[in-house]
């Protein structure tokens, strides 16, 4: 049984990286990098993921966040993400 919860989840995973990226977002993410206008690469929180994903090494607990941000009111600019990390 534990041997088919793993193969389970290990297949979930792969399904899911070929969907997701990291450190490609046009928009700093997260209120400390917009708030430093993009000069995020110093910050080790979970919106490094997003910013420069070195920066995760120096989590030492399990976080996630969540983030949705709409550029100049328009809809093409709508940026919605959702980001874990486990160390």
């Amino acid at each position: 049984m534990m041997l088919l919860t793993r193969f389970v989840c290990l297949i979930a995973f792969l399904c899911f990286t070929s969907t997701s990226s990291a450190g490609h977002f046009p928009f700093p993410v997260g209120a400390r990098a917009a708030g430093l206008a993009g000069a995020a690469v110093t910050l080790s929180d979970i919106w490094a993921i997003g910013n420069n994903v070195a920066g995760i090494a120096h989590l030492k607990k399990a976080t996630v966040g969540i983030f949705a941000e709409n550029r100049f009111g328009m809809q093409a600019f709508t940026t919605v993400g959702l980001q874990a990390a486990y160390p």
